[in-house]
Formats: C-alpha cells, sequence, structure tokens
C-alpha cells in the first residue's frame, strides 16, 4: 500500500484501510517515547492496511487451527515480516524488539509476532491470548470449545510440554503463574511496558526503562 500524504503531523488512512483498533492503539500509545509523529501516522497506516487485508479474507471455512496457519502466510507472504532480532536499520540504538518500529522494518520477533496476532485476534473476534515461556512469548486460543497454543515463529502447535521441554520450565514456574498462564489483556499490555524497559536497557538508558 501506498502510505498516504502526511499533513500537520497526523496520519490519513487511504481507501482500503481500517483505524487500528484499541488495543493495537494502546501498544503504540506506550512506545510512543520511541516515535516521531510521523512514526505514529505510519504505524497507524501499516497496520490498517493489514487490518483491512486480513478482514476482508474469509476464513469461515477453516478450523481454528488452520485460520492461525492462513493468517501466519498472510502475514509473512504479503507483508513481508521476516524474523530477525537486531537494531532498526537506520536508527542505532532502538530495539528490534519494539512492536512499532519492527513493524516499519518487517523485522519482528516472538514479542512483536505474538503482538500482531493479538492485535488482529481483537479484530477478528478471536478468542486469542499471550503466554509467556522464558525469554519468549507465544500465541494460545482458548474459547469454550477449543484451546490449543500456537507459535508464531514457526507457524506450528507445539503443547505445553514441548515448551517445558524446550525452555526448561521449572514446575515451580509454572505453579507460580509465571510461565505457560494464559494473560489476560491488561497483563499483555504489561509486557508492551516490560519490553519496552528491556529495549531502553539493552542500550543503557537504565532512567528511561
Amino acid at each position: 500500500m501506498e502510505i498516504c500524504p502526511i499533513g500537520n503531523n497526523s496520519g490519513q488512512f487511504c481507501e482500503g484501510t481500517v483505524q487500528p483498533n484499541e488495543l493495537a492503539a494502546a501498544i503504540i500509545e506506550i512506545e510512543n517515547i520511541f516515535l516521531s509523529p510521523r512514526d505514529q501516522a505510519l504505524v497507524k497506516a501499516k497496520l490498517g492496511e493489514i487490518l483491512a487485508r486480513v478482514s476482508s479474507e474469509d476464513f469461515s471455512a477453516l478450523t481454528p487451527e488452520q485460520k492461525l496457519k492462513h493468517l501466519h502466510q498472510i502475514l509473512i507472504n504479503e507483508f513481508s515480516l521476516r524474523f530477525r532480532r537486531q537494531e532498526i536499520p537506520n536508527r542505532p540504538g532502538v530495539s528490534a524488539n519494539l512492536f512499532s518500529l519492527s513493524l516499519l522494518s518487517g523485522r519482528v520477533d516472538c514479542d512483536v509476532m505474538s503482538q500482531l496476532f493479538l492485535i488482529i485476534g481483537q479484530e477478528l473476534n478471536w478468542p486469542l491470548h499471550l503466554v509467556r515461556a522464558p525469554r519468549h512469548v507465544f500465541i494460545r486460543w482458548q474459547d469454550n470449545n477449543y484451546t490449543f497454543n500456537y507459535e508464531t515463529t514457526d507457524n506450528w502447535l507445539p503443547t505445553d510440554q514441548e515448551y517445558i521441554d524446550h525452555f526448561k520450565i521449572p514446575a515451580a514456574g509454572i505453579k507460580s503463574g509465571a510461565y505457560l498462564r494464559t494473560l489476560s489483556e491488561e497483563e499483555a499490555k504489561a509486557l508492551v511496558y516490560l519490553t519496552r524497559g528491556r529495549g531502553r536497557g539493552e542500550f543503557g538508558d537504565w532512567a528511561g526503562a
């Protein structure tokens, strides 16, 4: 999509895009300390493009598992998202952990991709939630009929036990609720604050973190 001209430091949405939803707006607001007004407008336009595209897709014939796999293909193939963890190009000192600038660069990690799935889930009314593992985040589909994990980095469906084995998660971490617990939307927003602080800390800005 060609980004609409930006006037008076506010984004204008082209035909065929939609306004970012409540969760997306909250994430951008949390990260706005890193964003110029133009950056904010570009992120909103990019999200609007993505939300318009997935809202136009007919997922009705697919199972929940197939819906997530198909969504992953759309994001990778049509929006050229790639899993890379590094500084944002042309922005030294800005971590690739940040959702907003990672989305613009197309270089994402588990945090960013899982947050994007969560935003899309809100738009499509899918029961998606974030789940934490040690230094990792993934998606869980959970409603009265289905509960399963979804790994946004590899487009597959690991069990809890596979996460336990891979990350060597101690039983105490699970019992305490630190890991493998379905997070609420407010807890998901708190993770964005944590990511923002970690991004600043990576570059020595402990006061800002």
